[in-house]
């Protein structure tokens, strides 16, 4: 079933990003071991650890949308399948340092917007931009002051007689 419908899903143009790309704006140096895991770009990233107890609950939401006379086959073989499961080894990468060494140096990790890479700006830097973005992007209101007109002040002087 699933073959034939996704025969007639239309395909996903993939962008591929050049690995070991890194801009850093600014006059600011990066240690080489935390610039050769920020060169891997946003596309590597580590998996996220579920526990056992997150995948049964997400095994009973999808049981919800299962029809009743598979439901119960679909919740066993779920379980079976969380119990035999072994917990994977996690890469050596640690991006603890990394974060830690952009925050003690006062940067900034974004992504770029067209090419898919990672850009370091120093705060500065990055205060300046999004100041005038937001600048560029809305229309400072002047605040407007409540004074009260001669109809006003009237309107409420007669209320309060």
């Amino acid at each position: 079933m699933w073959k034939t419908v996704r025969l007639t899903l239309p395909a996903q143009k993939r962008r591929t990003v050049a690995q070991g790309k890194l801009l850093i704006l600014g006059d600011e140096e990066i240690d080489a071991r935390h610039k050769r895991i920020l060169e891997r770009g946003p596309k590597f990233c580590l998996q996220p650890d579920v526990s056992p107890v997150d995948l049964l609950a997400m095994s009973r939401n999808i049981a919800r949308h299962v029809p009743e006379d598979e439901k119960s086959r679909f919740l066993t073989e779920a379980t079976d399948v969380i119990a035999a499961r072994k917990c994977e080894q996690r890469p050596q990468y640690r991006l603890k340092p990394v974060c830690d060494y952009l925050v003690d140096n006062q940067l900034r990790l974004l992504v770029s917007d067209k090419e898919g890479f990672f850009v370091v700006v120093p705060n500065g830097i990055f205060s300046e931009k999004a100041s005038a973005a937001i600048a560029k992007s809305f229309k400072p209101r002047l605040k407007q002051s409540h004074h009260l007109t001669g109809r006003r002040l009237l309107h409420g002087l007669m209320i309060t007689i």
